[in-house]
């Protein structure tokens, strides 16, 4: 099985933009989460925007029809209870206006 991460696209309506948060161990990582609205607005989908994304967030308005360059991250996290659970996230580093 490979490491590598695989690069998906999609495109839908920017819905909602949160705020700029910073995460991380030192919490010197900045992200913003922001909802696209897919499939006519039946589904909506939670991205995270780093990196290079982070100046295209600023710019473009909710309403605004994008195109959006992510790779899915997820992992198992254990619980102290021993029943643990998953964590996914969709890591969006390229972000363009349609």
């Amino acid at each position: 099985m490979s490491n590598e991460l695989i690069t998906m696209n999609i495109k839908g309506v920017l819905a909602k933009k949160f705020p700029l948060r910073m995460v991380g161990k030192d919490g010197k990582w900045p992200v913003r989460d922001f909802v696209l609205d897919l499939d006519g607005g039946r589904q909506k989908r939670l991205m995270q925007g780093v990196r290079s994304s982070l100046e295209t967030l600023d710019i473009i308005r909710e309403g605004d029809l994008i195109e959006c360059e992510f790779v899915m991250k997820g992992r198992e996290i254990p619980g102290a209870d021993g029943r643990g659970g998953y964590f996914n996230l969709d890591e969006v580093f390229k972000i363009k206006k349609v």
